[in-house]
């Protein structure tokens, strides 16, 4: 995988866990309005590439991104 595309991944991430904490929501509570684990919400807010786009638009849509 290209550093381009791991760098992008950690923007994203960064940008959901920067949307939720702006909510002041915990990685639990977003987990009961989006209905994703709050396990995998953790991998893609570190970024981690092997998070689904599904997962990524569903956290988004979740946070009115």
């Amino acid at each position: 995988m290209s550093s381009a595309i791991v760098e992008a991944c950690s923007r994203l991430g960064d940008r959901i866990r920067r949307a939720r904490k702006a909510q002041k929501l915990t990685l639990l509570q977003l987990e009961s309005i989006c209905r994703i684990h709050h396990t995998t919400l953790g991998r893609l807010e570190r970024g981690d590439s092997g998070v689904s786009l599904g997962v990524f638009l569903t956290a988004l849509e979740s946070l009115e991104e």
